[in-house]
Formats: structure tokens, C-alpha cells, sequence
């Protein structure tokens, strides 16, 4: 599935206002079978990634007229051949995946969600070091209300790289930030009519699982068929191994009513866990399950994960 950019101002890779660079955002699907659960290649890094399947050539934005448009739908439906679960022939036509109560949400991603890794400028190290916890973990999270600490910390305007204006950490992209734009570029560059001048760098990115996700790659998402002991939400870094990936999800897994449907009342009821890899974070139990994910993770005092979503 690609997530092609929602560009439609007029500007064109033609007229020079789109990088040559651009980058839709990719999802990879184990089975055609399955949309309800994907991979998303989001960075020039996924592709790089030795545990990536796909490779990408390239794409540009070129202005058709009605006509064209018109040639296109009909070139698409004539060729079309129904396979698995696709949706349509054109592309777009697409269910109504954000809606719970729509009875093939479970049928297709909705939502995309990982962590970007930044790391931290000696100064900002310093001053990250002495909120790290005395046993000096080396993945760690403060609590809801302290993050406000890191979130200071790392806002920093006077940082001089990377090259940009405003907060430190608001010059990194993050995906799906911008529809027009695609996925955040090493050339920094975006789409604009004033020439793409380098201001949205990329960083590392990694997948964040939801259950019933156990794991990004290969992606193994069973459906529940009993209660849980215990339910694990999970960065899925495997030390800089996943590096480019987001793990994407249908609206009712997301919203937990698969989950629901076996372990009634779970959110609250059972034990809940937050890890990094094989390291726990967080542990939970009887608050609002969300309220377990951190905005904010460091490894040591070298390096930010930030959370990042966004809807497809």
C-alpha cells in the first residue's frame, strides 16, 4: 500500500517545487489477504534496512488534466482484478477505517505509530544526566507529569545543528506530519513553492507495538482468542536493528475492541506493561491504559525517543 501525497495546490516536480528526493510512505503487508495490520517504511533508512523487503525508485508529481484523470479511471477499472482484501481499483477507494462501529475496520491499517531516536548534544546530555534514575538504567521514562523536564530540555533554540530556526527538536520530521510532503528526507528538503531549502531533517525511527502486535519483524499480530495475564505495548528498537520502520494497525485493534471481545473490562482490570526490547519501563495497572505510553524515552543520557502517530 502506498500513501500517496495529498498534494493538489499546483505545485509539481516540473516547476521545481517537489524534491527529486521525495518519499510516499510505504506499508508492507505480510499476505494480500491481510491489510488489517502492516509495516511502514518511513524513512530512506527502511529501505537501506537489511530486513526491509522493498526497494523505491522514485516518484514524482506531474499536473493532469480532467481528461486524463478521467483516461486514468478507466485504464485502472478495466485492468482491475480483485486479489485478496484490495479494496478497488483505484487507490483511494477506501473504507471508512477510522469509524469502530464500521463493520470492516478491522479489515484495514488506520493508523501508523513508532518512536524517532535522536541524539543529544553534549549540553543537552548534561543536563538530561541528572534526571536519570540512580541505577542508571539504560532505557527509562519519567513519570506523565515530569516529562514536561525532558520535553524543556530538548527545546533548546540556540542548538546550532541541525541547521534551522526554532526548538531543537521540532527541526526533525516526523512522518506523516505533512501529507503533501511524504517522509522526512536526508536532504532535509520539502514540497514549496519557494525552492526546498533544508529544514525538516530525518532521524532514526522504530516501531511502537500495540497488542495484540508482538513483534514488527516478522510481524506477528494473533488474534486474541483468551485472556491475558499481562498486556505488553512495546518499542521495538533491538538495538538500532528495526531502524526506519512504524507499526501500523486497523481501528479496532487499535482501539482495543479485539482484545475486549476475549478479556471484557482488560484496560483496567489486568496488568499492564510498557518495554523497550526486553527491558520494562513502565508497569501499570488499573489506569487508563494509555496512559502508559511515555512520551519520552532516554536511553542512558545519550539519546531521546520521541512518539510519534498518524493516520492513513
Amino acid at each position: 500500500m502506498l500513501n500517496t501525497l495529498d498534494e493538489c495546490s499546483g505545485l509539481t516536480s516540473e516547476n521545481g517545487n517537489v524534491p527529486p528526493d521525495i518519499l510516499p510512505i510505504a506499508i508492507w503487508f505480510d499476505s494480500v489477504e491481510d491489510l488489517a495490520n502492516g509495516l511502514a517504511y518511513v524513512s530512506e533508512d527502511a529501505y537501506d534496512n537489511p530486513l526491509g523487503k522493498l526497494k523505491f525508485h522514485g516518484a514524482r508529481i506531474d499536473r493532469a488534466t480532467r481528461e486524463e484523470w478521467e483516461a486514468w479511471r478507466k485504464r485502472a477499472a478495466d485492468d482491475y482484478v480483485q486479489r485478496g482484501a484490495l479494496p478497488g481499483p483505484w487507490g483511494y477507494d477506501y473504507p471508512d477505517n477510522l469509524n469502530i462501529n464500521n463493520p470492516d475496520a478491522p479489515k484495514y491499517v488506520a493508523w501508523c505509530g513508532g518512536y524517532r531516536r535522536l541524539k543529544l548534544p553534549e549540553d543537552m546530555r548534561e543536563k538530561l544526566r541528572a534526571l536519570w534514575p540512580a541505577e542508571r538504567p539504560r532505557f527509562w521514562a519519567l513519570a506523565n507529569e515530569e516529562e514536561g523536564k525532558i520535553r524543556e530540555i530538548i527545546s533548546d533554540p540556540k542548538q546550532p545543528f541541525p541547521p534551522s530556526v526554532g526548538r531543537w527538536f521540532i527541526r526533525f520530521g516526523i512522518p506523516g506530519d505533512s501529507p503533501a510532503d511524504g517522509a522526512p528526507l536526508r536532504s532535509a528538503r520539502r514540497v514549496g513553492s519557494r525552492g526546498q531549502s533544508a529544514v525538516r531533517w530525518p532521524t532514526e525511527i522504530y516501531p511502537f507495538l500495540w497488542p495484540p502486535i508482538t513483534s514488527a519483524v516478522p510481524l506477528i499480530s494473533p488474534r486474541p482468542t483468551a485472556p491475558s495475564d499481562v498486556y505488553v505495548q512495546k518499542l521495538d528498537f533491538r538495538d538500532g536493528a528495526l531502524n526506519g520502520f512504524a507499526a501500523c494497525q486497523n481501528r479496532w485493534d487499535l482501539s482495543g475492541l479485539a482484545i475486549e471481545q476475549v478479556d471484557p473490562g482488560w484496560r483496567k482490570a489486568k496488568r499492564q506493561v510498557f518495554m523497550v526490547d526486553d527491558q520494562v519501563v513502565r508497569v501499570g495497572h488499573g489506569e487508563p491504559i494509555r496512559l502508559l505510553q511515555p512520551r519520552f524515552v532516554q536511553e542512558r543520557d545519550e539519546y531521546v525517543f520521541i512518539k510519534f502517530s498518524f493516520g492513513l
